[in-house]
């Protein structure tokens, strides 16, 4: 148990010091085109944060409001109903901040997308061998 526990703090401090820039990126940063990848990807906008301090500490200052700017138009991509729907069939959930006009019908979507994904998983625990022979599970026809 104390060797789990070192591997958990371990761990823990490692994930703490990744940097989300190094030097160079840092030195050649378009905050704008960086938000807006963030963006595209449904990541928070308060990764800019994180970019920060991995940049301050090389003495470089970010543009906060550029990459939010950027973030703005990258998300706009990333919110549609259809990337709503992959995003949930896929079994991830979003950080993304969907602009208000966007956020119900990617919402909506994702429900739609992770019923399936659920509906695929149960099929696959079901499906899964018990030791020499298969075994028969019952799959609920409705999942929530």
């Amino acid at each position: 148990m104390k060797i789990l526990g070192l591997v958990s703090i371990a761990a823990l401090v490692a994930l703490n010091s990744c940097a989300t820039m190094n030097e160079d990126q840092c030195k050649t940063a378009n905050w704008q085109e960086i938000g807006r990848n963030d963006g595209m990807q449904g990541l928070s906008s308060s990764l800019i944060s994180s970019h920060s301090k991995a940049c301050e500490k090389h003495g470089i200052k970010s543009d906060p409001a550029a990459y939010k700017l950027g973030y703005q138009n990258g998300v706009k991509t990333f919110c549609t109903a259809e990337n709503g729907f992959e995003v949930g069939r896929s079994g991830r959930a979003s950080a993304a901040e969907c602009p208000a006009e966007m956020q119900s019908a990617f919402q909506a979507a994702w429900k739609k997308g992770r019923v399936e994904y659920d509906r695929e998983q149960a099929a696959a625990a079901a499906a899964k061998p018990f030791g020499d022979c298969a075994v028969l599970r019952v799959i609920p026809t409705k999942l929530r």
